[in-house]
Protein backbone atom coordinates (compact mmCIF):
# COMPACT_ATOMS: atom_id res chain seq x y z
CA UNK A 1 0.00 0.00 0.00
CA UNK A 2 1.36 3.57 -0.55
CA UNK A 3 0.02 6.63 0.21
CA UNK A 4 0.59 9.15 -2.40
CA UNK A 5 -1.20 12.06 -1.08
CA UNK A 6 -3.65 13.30 1.78
CA UNK A 7 -6.57 10.59 2.28
CA UNK A 8 -5.58 8.84 -1.10
CA UNK A 9 -4.32 5.16 -0.08
CA UNK A 10 -3.38 3.10 -3.61
CA UNK A 11 -3.87 -1.04 -2.53
CA UNK A 12 -2.27 -3.58 -4.67
CA UNK A 13 -3.18 -6.65 -4.34
CA UNK A 14 -0.93 -9.61 -3.40
CA UNK A 15 -2.18 -11.94 -6.48
CA UNK A 16 -2.27 -10.00 -9.92
CA UNK A 17 -5.94 -9.38 -10.61
CA UNK A 18 -8.07 -7.10 -12.75
CA UNK A 19 -9.04 -4.33 -10.58
CA UNK A 20 -11.73 -3.62 -12.86
CA UNK A 21 -13.43 -7.10 -12.38
CA UNK A 22 -13.72 -7.07 -8.67
CA UNK A 23 -15.97 -5.99 -5.97
CA UNK A 24 -14.24 -4.10 -3.01
CA UNK A 25 -15.82 -2.73 0.38
CA UNK A 26 -14.14 0.45 2.14
CA UNK A 27 -15.49 1.15 6.08
CA UNK A 28 -14.37 3.72 8.73
CA UNK A 29 -13.60 2.31 11.70
CA UNK A 30 -15.29 5.31 13.32
CA UNK A 31 -13.69 4.31 17.23
CA UNK A 32 -10.19 4.79 16.35
CA UNK A 33 -10.59 7.96 13.99
CA UNK A 34 -10.43 11.83 14.53
CA UNK A 35 -13.38 13.13 14.12
CA UNK A 36 -17.15 12.47 14.15
CA UNK A 37 -18.02 12.88 9.94
CA UNK A 38 -15.87 10.58 8.57
CA UNK A 39 -16.34 8.59 4.97
CA UNK A 40 -14.06 6.27 3.23
CA UNK A 41 -14.47 5.46 -0.52
CA UNK A 42 -12.96 3.26 -3.07
CA UNK A 43 -12.76 3.05 -6.55
CA UNK A 44 -11.21 0.19 -8.92
CA UNK A 45 -8.59 2.32 -10.95
CA UNK A 46 -8.29 5.90 -9.34
CA UNK A 47 -6.13 8.07 -11.43
CA UNK A 48 -3.82 8.85 -8.37
CA UNK A 49 -2.84 5.00 -8.15
CA UNK A 50 0.20 3.79 -10.32
CA UNK A 51 -1.97 1.47 -12.81
CA UNK A 52 -5.52 1.62 -12.50
CA UNK A 53 -6.12 -2.05 -13.85
CA UNK A 54 -4.24 -3.69 -10.89
CA UNK A 55 -4.62 -0.96 -7.79
CA UNK A 56 -7.47 -0.38 -5.54
CA UNK A 57 -7.75 3.41 -4.40
CA UNK A 58 -9.27 4.35 -1.07
CA UNK A 59 -9.72 8.13 -0.37
CA UNK A 60 -11.13 9.01 3.36
CA UNK A 61 -12.74 12.43 3.83
CA UNK A 62 -13.34 14.37 7.09
CA UNK A 63 -15.98 17.32 7.42
CA UNK A 64 -14.31 20.39 8.14
CA UNK A 65 -15.34 23.35 10.26
CA UNK A 66 -16.96 24.79 7.58
CA UNK A 67 -18.91 21.54 6.48
CA UNK A 68 -16.71 20.80 3.41
CA UNK A 69 -16.03 17.18 2.90
CA UNK A 70 -11.84 17.37 2.41
CA UNK A 71 -9.25 14.29 1.73
CA UNK A 72 -7.50 13.37 5.38
CA UNK A 73 -5.41 10.87 6.73
CA UNK A 74 -6.85 10.73 10.29
CA UNK A 75 -9.48 8.53 9.39
CA UNK A 76 -8.70 4.64 10.43
CA UNK A 77 -10.47 2.34 7.66
CA UNK A 78 -10.51 -1.24 6.45
CA UNK A 79 -10.54 -2.38 2.96
CA UNK A 80 -12.16 -5.78 1.92
CA UNK A 81 -12.34 -7.31 -2.09
CA UNK A 82 -14.91 -9.48 -2.63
Amino acid sequence: MTNPQTGVYCIKPKRRINTQNRIGVAAVEWGQSSGNDLQAFWSAGGNSCPNPKRWFEVRTYDQNGSGDWVLSDDIAWTFHVL
